[in-house]
Formats: structure tokens, sequence, C-alpha cells
């Protein structure tokens, strides 16, 4: 069964083929109307790890924005705090007073914008490593969902063999998320 559309998407049994035959995915759509037991055993744990995978893209990219705010909101008062001590110190001014406050003020600027920075960056990498292993287990789900299918005869009901390892892939995926979890909550 071979199908396309305009939208360069080509479906071919439970696959389907995007943006010119360079990306390869799990047509769930196709799996749901062959498999309605398989699929709604599966749906919402699908569901849930693409969601999680997403919201961990997007605040990964959300603080690794703020990470480089950060950063350069502290390199930039640095160059401030520069500017206005070598100005003042050239205008005749007391020089250890401005030097004095010009370098606490620096240092105290620097040293809350750079932990601030730091804690941002453990975020991102928090989020970032979470992604990925959402990203993992998505493919390790799909694929299973994959075997499963092909496994069994069209239009039927899935066979006790093939309910007790979608049993056994369900067990293993609930740990992951939650092994994925507890690592994201530590770090």
């Amino acid at each position: 069964m071979a199908a396309g559309n305009n939208s360069g998407v080509r479906i071919e049994g439970f696959l389907r083929y995007e943006k010119d035959n360079q990306r390869v995915r799990l047509h769930f759509d196709a799996v749901r109307e062959s498999f309605p037991d398989l699929a709604q055993l599966v749906t919402f744990i699908r569901e849930r790890v693409i969601s999680l995978q997403a919201n961990f893209r997007n605040d990964a990219d959300w603080a690794l924005k703020w990470f480089h705010w950060t950063t350069a909101f502290t390199f930039a008062v640095a160059a401030v705090a520069l500017v206005v001590g070598w100005i003042e110190a050239s205008s005749g001014g007391d020089t250890v007073n401005v030097g004095v406050a010009l370098a606490i003020g620096t240092f105290a600027a620097l040293a809350a914008t750079g932990a601030q920075a730091y804690g941002w960056h453990k975020r991102y990498s928090a989020m970032f490593a979470a992604q990925w292993e959402m990203a993992a287990l998505r493919v390790r789900i799909d694929q299973d969902i994959l075997e499963i299918a092909l496994d069994s005869t069209k239009k039927k009901p899935l066979t006790a063999e093939n309910q007790a390892r979608l049993q056994e892939c369900t067990k293993h995926w609930r740990a992951e998320i939650s092994r994925t979890m507890a690592n994201f909550g530590k770090e």
C-alpha cells in the first residue's frame, strides 16, 4: 500500500516517509486502523513521551536563551565598570575610591550574574539530556509497536503472545519515563 499527498509525505503500510524520503516515522494512524486494541493500549504513553520530548526541548531552548542573555549581561557590566573606572581615573577623580567602588560593584555583579548563568546552564543541560532520552524512548516505542503490528494478522485482535509482549514493553517504557524524570529532577 503506497499513498502520497501534496505535502511530500509518502505512506507505505505502517511507515510514513517525510521530506523527500529523508525521514521515516511510524504511521500510527495505520496502526490504529488495523489494530485498534494495540493503539488503544499504547496511545497514552506514546503521546506522553512525545509531549515530554517537546516540553523538554522547548524548556532547554528557553534556558539556553537566558543563559546567553545572562552571560552577555555579565560581560556588559564588566565592560561598563572598566569604562567608567577609566573615565573617572582619567578625569582626576579620587582614583583609589573610584577604583575600590568599581571593583566591589563589578565583583558583585559578576558573581551574581555568573551564578545565574551557571544555573541556566545546569537547567539547559538537564533538559537537553532529558529531551534526547525521550527521543530515544519514542524510537523504542515506535519500533516495538511496528514489530508487534507486523507480527500480527491484519484486522484481528492481538494474539495472546503479542499482548504479553506489549505488556512487557509498556512496563519497560513506564520504567524509562520514571528513570528519566527522576534523573532530570536530580539534575
